[in-house]
């Protein structure tokens, strides 16, 4: 299995955040951090351009940005589990404070495109986002 990890994603995307969580859709943590209803604004499947591998892509609203950055100086050097409802989505261990307000997924749990895929669809249900078609270079 190899090495998950969360890092910076390079697209930039604006859009509206989500209006509140999903009421039967399990919650999603980073750490103790459980994000709210509008941290989160778009979660997409996008294809690394440079492997072709498919990753998860994150876009934090300012606030969840903030949040994420303020966490991620408290983690680093230290494994940050994210979590869907019990689920252990990925636990990698942070490199450097996250300030862009953007992650990327990559590795772990979700090894094919169409585990990646799933698992991006799970987190659009749970923040009750938008599915969007998958970024490509």
């Amino acid at each position: 299995m190899r090495r998950s990890a969360i890092a910076l994603a390079a697209a930039t995307l604006m859009l509206s955040p989500a209006l509140a969580l999903a009421s039967d859709a399990p919650s999603l943590r980073f750490g103790p951090w459980t994000v709210q209803p509008g941290e989160i604004t778009s979660v997409r499947t996008a294809l690394d351009c440079f492997d072709g591998r498919a990753t998860v892509d994150v876009v934090f609203s300012p606030a969840g940005s903030r949040k994420l950055a303020a966490l991620t100086a408290e983690h680093v050097g230290k494994p940050l589990p994210v979590r869907l409802g019990d689920a252990l989505i990925t636990k990698p261990y942070v490199q450097m404070p996250i300030s862009g307000g953007r992650l990327r997924i990559t590795g772990g749990v979700h090894d094919t495109r169409a585990d990646t895929e799933a698992l991006t669809a799970r987190l659009q249900q749970a923040l009750a986002l938008p599915a969007l078609p998958t970024q490509t270079c």
